[in-house]
């Protein structure tokens, strides 16, 4: 890996994205918890309190998720480029066969099936 401007403002960027996602999120879960023992005005009388207490907890469980999920997206992220997995997979390609078409084709339809396979729950 080429440490360089790039990287760095690559690196800084991602941190920076993740970070504020992690905030929205924590923001979020207080707002939850503020607001968890009465039900809002505007629903008072189409909503329970037991309801309005059923959401708000699958609203905070689904925010816990949502802070693996963001932490590990950016894992992977890191992997398949910092760490060298894009390269990896061309090479793998590249070793197939010298057609450029099929490596480009292979190369793409490789990297979305194993996004898709990384990203099921």
């Amino acid at each position: 890996m080429q440490f360089n401007l790039f990287t760095l403002v690559f690196l800084l960027a991602t941190f920076a994205y993740v970070i504020t996602l992690l905030w929205l999120n924590v923001r979020q879960d207080k707002a939850v918890a503020n607001s968890f023992d009465t039900v809002p005005n505007e629903f008072n009388e189409k909503i329970t309190l037991e309801d309005h207490q059923k959401a708000a907890e699958y609203t905070q469980a689904k925010l816990l998720v949502n802070h693996f999920e963001i932490i590990f997206s950016t894992v992977v992220l890191l992997v398949w480029t910092l760490g060298g997995g894009l390269n990896w997979l061309d090479g793998l390609w590249q070793a197939q066969t010298d057609n450029a078409l099929t490596i480009g084709v292979g190369f793409i339809i490789s990297l979305m099936i194993l996004g898709s396979l990384i990203d099921l729950p």
